[in-house]
């Protein structure tokens, strides 16, 4: 298992969703999250759907997005 440079909430590990990057202690894909929000779910109605994750979690899927984009990692501040 490894965690992505700067992002602790950001998981990957072959023995977890085969790799598939994701929230820590979950097996909820980043990109599953992502992929509501792009259809129109908020912050709220995710963690209404998804109670183990915390507004801490949505925001570090974000910038691991924004991280693979660019090629750079954002800390949180």
């Amino acid at each position: 298992m490894s965690t992505h440079p700067r992002i602790p909430e950001i998981i990957s590990d072959p023995e977890i969703l085969s790799g598939v990057p994701c929230f820590s202690g979950t097996r909820i894909a980043v990109s599953l999250v992502l992929d509501w929000m792009a259809t129109g779910w908020d912050q709220a109605k995710v963690l209404k759907e998804y109670p183990q994750l915390t507004p801490d979690d949505i925001s570090a899927g974000l910038r691991y997005a924004s991280g693979r984009l660019t090629g750079t990692t954002v800390a949180a501040e």
